[in-house]
């Protein structure tokens, strides 16, 4: 089995406002609407997202997608 790219991340994080923020400003991810307590972002691919932030007391890895 090989694999050819990574589809998305899903990540958990300790402060989701500033987590956000980050790739938004600095990665220039476009921010979907609100998906419960979590927040779903898009690149400029044809994937509907890319990334997916979480808050969680601890930083942690969640998934990623292949």
């Amino acid at each position: 089995m090989s694999i050819f790219a990574v589809r998305d991340v899903e990540l958990g994080v300790t402060d989701l406002p500033r987590t956000s923020a980050f790739y938004t400003e600095a990665w220039g991810l476009h921010k979907l609407p609100a998906d419960g307590d979590s927040e779903v972002f898009r690149a400029t691919g044809l994937e509907h997202h890319v990334l997916v932030l979480r808050p969680r007391a601890q930083a942690c890895l969640i998934s990623i997608g292949l």
